[in-house]
C-alpha cells in the first residue's frame, strides 16, 4: 500500500501488534492501529502539520473495510460506509466542508 520508514511500533500485552507509525518521503505520515488479535483496525494518513490528508480507513474484525474517507489538509472530501459483508451502504461527497451529495444503497431483506 505504501513504502516508508517505520518510526515507532507498540504491542498489546498478548504480543500482537497494536500500532505502527511510518514517515513517507513527501512529509506524509501513516498510522496503523490493530485490534488485540493483530488484525488491522484503522489506517490514517496525515500531512506534515498533523492534519488528516489522504486515506483514512476503519476495518471490521473480519478484515472487511467498514469506513473509507479521503481528506485534503484536514477537510473531508468523501466518505464511504460498508456493512460487514463488504457491501457499500452510503457514499457521501463533500465540497467546501459541506455535504454535497449522498448515495444510499438499497438492501433488500428476503426471508426464506
Amino acid at each position: 500500500m505504501f513504502s516508508g520508514k517505520l518510526i515507532n511500533e507498540w504491542y498489546w500485552e498478548n504480543g500482537c501488534l497494536q500500532k505502527q507509525e511510518f514517515s513517507l518521503d513527501d512529509g506524509i505520515s501513516v498510522e496503523k492501529n490493530y485490534f488485540d488479535d493483530g488484525s488491522l483496525w484503522r489506517l490514517t494518513t496525515f500531512n506534515k502539520d498533523g492534519l488528516r490528508h489522504g486515506l483514512h480507513c476503519l476495518y471490521f474484525t473480519n478484515g472487511k473495510i467498514k469506513l473509507e474517507e479521503e481528506y485534503e489538509n484536514g477537510y473531508l472530501i468523501y466518505q464511504k460506509t460498508y456493512n460487514q459483508s463488504g457491501m457499500l451502504l452510503v457514499q457521501d461527497k463533500y465540497e467546501n466542508r459541506r455535504l454535497k451529495r449522498r448515495a444510499i444503497t438499497m438492501v433488500a431483506i428476503i426471508d426464506f
